[in-house]
């Protein structure tokens, strides 16, 4: 999986969803098989459950005497993957942010970064960009992020979730390299 840049807003979606980058999922088949492991606290026979394989496969990767691969260890890394971004998330913070405050309104989502047009410039200041987006943008955050979204994904539904500000739904889709994009230090989902 290649590596993120951090100061991506979609990378920093990621990062205030799952506290912590997008980075560290697993991302090769030894990962994802180590992962379902730990997730068994080392119980073969539970982990091959947990993956859907039979046993003695989930033994035999495990002991490196074969490994998946293919369209089969394609999906294991994925279902580690979205496994350890749901266990990453949590019931209470997904619940808290689906429930938009209980009021339709979405939570405050402030952003701080630097537009990159603007020659010599820093960070800005503190942006509430929850005020230019849908109300149940936090729900529609969660859902893409749940499904798999990467960044660049999730960088795209962010814009997309801004209805009341032309500027910045348009300049906030590009990715942080970009001439008219957005390099951003840091978001808070609150």
């Amino acid at each position: 999986m290649p590596r993120h840049d951090p100061n991506d807003l979609g990378s920093r979606v990621y990062k205030a969803l799952a506290g912590r980058s997008v980075n560290t999922e697993p991302a090769t088949i030894t990962e994802a098989v180590g992962w379902f492991l730990r997730a068994a606290q080392g119980n073969v026979s539970a982990a091959a459950r947990l993956a859907g394989v039979p046993r003695r496969s989930m033994r035999d990767w495990v002991s490196g005497v074969s490994k998946p691969r293919g369209a089969r260890a394609a999906g294991l890394i994925d279902s580690a993957r979205l496994s350890e971004r749901r266990n990453r998330l949590g019931p209470v913070r997904e619940r808290r942010w689906r429930a938009a405050g209980g009021d339709g309104a979405v939570h405050d989502i402030v952003l701080t970064g630097a537009y990159n047009y603007d020659p010599g410039t820093s960070d800005r200041e503190p942006i509430t960009i929850s005020k230019y987006m849908e109300p149940d943008a936090g729900d529609q955050l969660v859902s893409a992020y749940l499904a798999g979204a990467g960044p660049d994904g999730l960088r795209e539904k962010f814009a997309e979730l801004i209805t009341d500000s032309p500027f910045y739904a348009e300049t906030m889709a590009l990715p942080p390299g970009a001439e008219h994009g957005w390099t951003v230090s840091n978001l808070t989902l609150g």
